[in-house]
């Protein structure tokens, strides 16, 4: 546990952070993924400020932390803008009315004016500026509201008096049901309007139409390197990346839910990314994005606070119960630990100012929730540089890096790291040494990017005597972005990396060894069942494809580094085949497959003996 490190190794997380956001693009989440705990709200239906306890919601929906670390809260039954103190202390910025008789809502209305005295008509959305101005996405009013330093509410842009899609000045243009806002640095503001679309409201005031998502209700910005957008609508989550480059997660949305018309097709050369093997991304409205790609939302219809990191095609439940779709089931309200805690209708979501805190609308319960996320002992227990349980005086750890199929179905004893650690175990290799095998992986290096920074770390911690770095095809094509058959065009910089890596590695006295072995997808189709729906042919017909062989094996060995060629093994299997080598609905080895490749490197390791040193 990171409670335990040494001191030394507190002093390298901040380096471990650094990697994992490389490899990772600053995963957080997983089992240990912090504790939820109530802000403010008694969970009775009410307009009541005042302290965190006593004080009362009808239906907060929307937040955002403004400059001062304070949470501006919609509570949009309320038809009020309400201010949540890091104390837990709320009060009424904005809005006002009185509860109708025999429901839990305020009847909407529309007023500008000073705060108190303000109307609003089911409110949905919230953005705040740089210069402090708080705008509100009046959805019942077809309008947008700003909110100035003072507290004086006034309309920016659209018209209370009638609903549309025009665009032009903020001042004749019309919006129809604004849900989702965002602002960027410029003083942009973003709309997304299920039944008008994603609309751009520029600092001078003009309204254009943005040509992506289906029916929005939700937008957010990245501003790093470009501006990236955030889409939610009735599919999913689109994302739209400053080089071009569109990326559309599945979701549980039902497609159509608002047939107004507004829906436009994914942009061409959107690439669908299933989430974590096929898993949809759940029942999205709003998001809340952290550098690096990091996407939190709520999820209202499985009652559950989720996390989604498109680059590696990963996701998970953060807080509430881990079902995919509890369909108000695993409704309820309880703090604690995240798969404990509880949730009913959870709607928006917000991040602290350091990332460090997710807020949560939740709106059954009339609260407002935080979970907090201990970024660095979650970056290093996801990345698994260091080791969460305790192992032998005399082990022999060796760290296994690959891309994802050396972390997917690494969960039980099946694995490849595991298969490996008991084929060393079963050959007695390390018997003579006295030592013991103790193999774990990290699945975060799909290609040579973040290798440089893998080994720094690496030789920080002080951990492990050997790292094994699983090379395939993909290595290559992640990384140089080219014609695997031109050597000229990869050869020199893939070399010059694990030399680099090697160097680093070598200081600290760790071994670093690479395996080349077959892309699983260089098998034949008949492995690979959906080949026969319509996707090209891969691979030639021999079984494996083995032309990238030489090629590897010379960059590997000009960059000086110890090679594992594990080919043999795959083409001895391939003559006589006995069991499926490949998995039947993605690129990842079978079971059998996994265990011919522990085993081939198992025997690689054995002829090299890099523990003898040990003795």
């Amino acid at each position: 546990m990171v409670t335990s490190m040494s001191a030394k190794r507190l002093r390298i997380v901040a380096r471990t952070a650094a990697f994992a956001a490389l490899a990772w693009g600053g995963v957080v989440g997983g089992a240990q993924a912090g504790v939820v705990a109530t802000l403010a709200g008694s969970g009775l239906p009410g307009l009541a400020d005042g302290a965190h306890a006593s004080a009362s919601f009808l239906m907060p929906a929307a937040l955002a932390y403004d400059r001062a670390g304070n949470l501006i809260v919609i509570d949009s039954a309320a038809q009020r803008v309400r201010r949540v103190r890091p104390d837990g202390t709320v009060e009424t910025i904005a809005g006002s009315g009185v509860l109708v008789k025999g429901t839990g809502h305020v009847a909407g209305g529309f007023a500008d004016g000073a705060g108190p005295t303000a109307r609003f008509n089911w409110p949905r959305g919230i953005a705040i500026a740089k210069d402090g101005t708080i705008y509100v996405a009046d959805t019942g009013n077809h309008c947008i509201r700003a909110i100035s330093s003072s507290g004086r509410v006034s309309v920016y842009a659209g018209s209370p008096a009638r609903a549309g899609r025009e665009l032009g000045s903020r001042r004749a243009a019309t919006f129809t049901t604004p849900m989702g806002l965002a602002v960027d640095a410029k003083g942009d503001l973003y709309v997304a309007d299920p039944a008008a679309g994603l609309r751009k409201i520029d600092a001078d005031g003009n309204v254009t139409a943005v040509p992506l998502g289906h029916n929005p209700t939700g937008v957010s910005i990245g501003e790093a390197g470009g501006l990236t957008m955030y889409v939610v609508d009735r599919d999913g989550i689109l994302i739209a990346y400053p080089d071009g480059r569109h990326w559309r997660l599945r979701s549980l949305n039902q497609e159509g839910s608002f047939d107004s018309g507004a829906s436009l097709p994914d942009p061409p050369g959107t690439v669908e990314r299933d989430m974590a093997m096929q898993r949809p991304v759940g029942y999205a409205q709003s998001l809340t994005v952290l550098p690096g790609d990091q996407i939190f939302f709520a999820d209202p219809r499985a009652n559950t606070i989720r996390y989604a990191f498109p680059a590696y095609a990963f996701s998970e439940t953060l807080a509430g119960s881990a079902t995919e779709d509890a369909a108000g089931e695993g409704a309820g309200y309880r703090d604690g630990a995240n798969r404990e805690a509880r949730f009913n209708g959870p709607l928006g979501t917000a991040a602290s100012a350091d990332g460090s805190t997710i807020a949560i609308a939740d709106a059954g319960n009339r609260r407002v929730r935080l979970l907090r996320i201990d970024v660095p002992r979650d970056l290093v227990q996801q990345a698994t540089l260091v080791p969460l349980g305790d192992a032998p005086e005399n082990a022999y750890r060796i760290l296994y890096l690959g891309p994802s199929w050396t972390w997917y179905d690494s969960t039980g004893s099946d694995s490849i790291s595991s298969r490996l650690e008991e084929q060393l175990q079963a050959d007695g290799a390390l018997a003579s040494a006295k030592l013991v095998p103790n193999v774990r992986f990290f699945g975060g290096v799909g290609s040579l990017d973040p290798i440089e920074s893998v080994a720094r770390t690496v030789a920080d911690l002080g951990i492990d005597k050997l790292v094994l770095l699983d090379v395939t095809e993909l290595t290559i094509q992640s990384n140089m972005q080219t014609e695997l058959t031109e050597p000229a065009t990869w050869q020199t910089t893939f070399s010059s990396r694990l030399r680099a890596a090697d160097a680093i590695l070598r200081a600290a006295h760790v071994r670093f060894v690479v395996d080349i072995h077959p892309f699983p997808l260089e098998f034949s189709a008949n492995e690979y069942p959906l080949s026969r729906m319509g996707l090209p042919a891969l691979g030639t017909g021999r079984i494996p494809e083995t032309r990238l062989r030489p090629l590897l094996r010379q960059a590997v060995l000009a960059a000086g580094v110890e090679l594992i060629d594990t080919y043999p093994d795959f083409q001895d299997e391939a003559r006589h085949p006995s069991a499926p080598m490949t998995g039947t609905v993605d690129s990842h080895y079978s079971v059998f497959g996994r265990a011919v490749l522990a085993r081939a490197i198992a025997h690689g390791l054995e002829k090299l003996a890099p523990w003898a040193s040990e003795r």
